[in-house]
């Protein structure tokens, strides 16, 4: 990754302007216990300033460390969300959870539904890996679909969290270059697209959006 690639990618994820017409969903991205409230926030904020906006997670109990649909589903009802608008997605058969098989099943859920603009939304040190996942998912299986990036509500970067399916506990500020380590890991391995490939996909987003 090229160091004016990254950053321009970086500072796209974490200030992506919404579309004019407004998001038709927001899919939020399993956190821990210790990071999960900046996701409801910023999902109860969105819900609020966007009419008709769908809310979506994955189903089932918890596991890897995200608690479950039935908690999170209770969390955003007493913020005042109407449960007919949260949608639990099924995950692929799988004995873990990690991002790339949420951003799967975001994409099996989009080829039924047809939404064609989807916000994601994930803590802010995960969010830039998350939204590149969703995008390489998307590019892979050829779906058309706006997705923007929608950061979590910022949390206390020295403080501690349980992280990385919830096995791991450090400081938000020390996961950020794991992140970083690990974009670069899957980059290699093709599970995340080429940096170019992603800022591409987001110019043509933006032309068409115009």
């Amino acid at each position: 990754m090229q160091p004016v690639e990254q950053a321009e990618l970086f500072l796209r994820a974490l200030s992506d302007p919404l579309p004019a017409d407004g998001l038709e969903a927001l899919f939020l991205f399993g956190q821990t216990v210790d990071n999960q409230s900046a996701t409801f926030e910023t999902a109860h904020r969105l819900y609020r300033e966007t009419p008709g906006l769908q809310l979506l997670m994955l189903a089932g109990g918890a596991r890897s460390g995200y608690p479950g649909f039935a908690p999170w589903e209770a969390a955003l009802t007493a913020l005042g969300v109407a449960p007919e608008d949260i949608h639990p997605l099924p995950p692929a058969d799988s004995a873990i959870l990690h991002t790339r098989i949420e951003a799967q099943a975001l994409m099996d859920h989009l080829r039924t539904k047809r939404y064609t603009r989807v916000g994601v939304t994930a803590a802010p040190f995960h969010q830039v890996r998350a939204f590149m996942t969703a995008i390489s998912v998307a590019l892979d299986a050829r779906l058309q679909v706006e997705l923007y990036s929608c950061p979590a509500t910022p949390q206390p970067l020295l403080a501690p969290c349980r992280h990385s399916q919830g096995a791991r506990s450090a400081r938000r500020r020390d996961l950020i270059p794991q992140e970083l380590e690990r974009i670069a890991t899957y980059q290699d391995k093709g599970d995340i697209a080429a940096t170019q490939e992603v800022l591409s996909y987001l110019e043509a987003r933006e032309r068409h959006g115009r």
